[in-house]
């Protein structure tokens, strides 16, 4: 992350993206719950910045994944410096 963001972002993203496949097949998955739980505010910190299409595909998984936290992820759309 710190050497190239973009890139950073790029494969979090895929892991966001086989984590919303796991949400698809088993939403009570024990795992999943606790590593979004672990990971939320790293996840918004990360978004925060960088292209606004990622962002936005970001808070739709997220959203899915964790809705009783949807109105945290909406910070990651907030943040319109870059």
């Amino acid at each position: 992350m710190s050497e190239n963001p973009t890139q950073g972002r790029d494969i979090i993203m895929n892991s966001l993206n086989h984590l919303h496949s796991v949400y698809e097949r088993n939403s009570m998955c024990y795992f999943l719950q606790l590593l979004i739980e672990s990971k939320r505010d790293e996840i918004i910190q990360v978004f925060s910045q960088g292209e606004m299409k990622i962002r936005n595909e970001v808070v739709n998984i997220m959203k899915a994944i964790d809705p009783s936290q949807s109105s945290r992820y909406d910070a990651i759309l907030e943040n319109t410096g870059r």
